[in-house]
C-alpha cells in the first residue's frame, strides 16, 4: 500500500504508472473476513551496509533477504497465536512476495500461502508449459 507524499524525504518510493506513484510504502497484515488491520509496517530505505558489504537487515531476522524478512516480521503475531490457540492461517500474497523461498518458509511455520505468480525464469514449471493453458485459467499447487 502506498500513502501519497510529495514532500522531501529519503524514505519515499517512486513507482511510476501506479495510482499513487510517489509516497511512503506500507505493508499491511489484515483479516480478509472483517477487514480489520492487524499490523502496519512502513518500508524504510536503509542504505547503511555492514562490514561484510551486505545490506543491513531492517527487521533483525538473519539469513533472509528483505522480502522474506518483511513477511516473517508481519507474520510473527500469527505464529505466536497459532501456538497459543491452535488455529490455522492462510496468507494471500501478490506477486511481489511470491518466491519459492517465501512459500517454503511460511510452510515451515505452518502458514498456508496462496497468490498470483508472474512468468519469470524457472516459472511456470515445464509440466505447466506443456499443458498450454490460457492466461488466468490455471491453478497450481506446490506441496513439498
Amino acid at each position: 500500500m502506498m500513502v501519497r507524499f510529495m514532500g522531501r524525504s529519503s524514505k519515499t518510493h517512486r513507482i511510476p504508472n501506479k495510482p499513487v506513484s510517489e509516497g511512503y510504502k506500507l505493508f499491511v497484515l489484515a483479516n480478509s473476513r472483517s477487514g480489520c488491520v492487524l499490523d502496519i509496517t512502513p518500508d524504510g530505505r536503509l542504505s547503511a551496509k555492514r562490514k561484510s558489504g551486505r545490506a543491513r537487515n531492517e527487521y533483525n531476522i538473519s539469513d533472509t533477504n528483505k522480502t522474506i524478512s518483511m513477511i516473517k516480521h508481519l507474520t510473527r503475531p500469527l505464529v505466536k497465536d497459532m501456538e497459543r490457540h491452535k488455529t490455522e492461517y492462510k496468507l494471500a500474497l501478490d506477486n511481489y512476495f511470491k518466491y519459492p523461498r517465501v512459500m517454503s518458509k511460511m510452510r515451515a511455520a505452518g502458514i498456508g500461502v496462496v497468490g498470483t505468480a508472474r512468468k519469470k525464469k524457472g516459472w511456470p514449471p515445464k509440466e505447466l508449459q506443456v499443458m498450454g493453458q490460457l492466461f488466468n485459467n490455471l491453478y497450481w499447487c506446490v506441496d513439498d
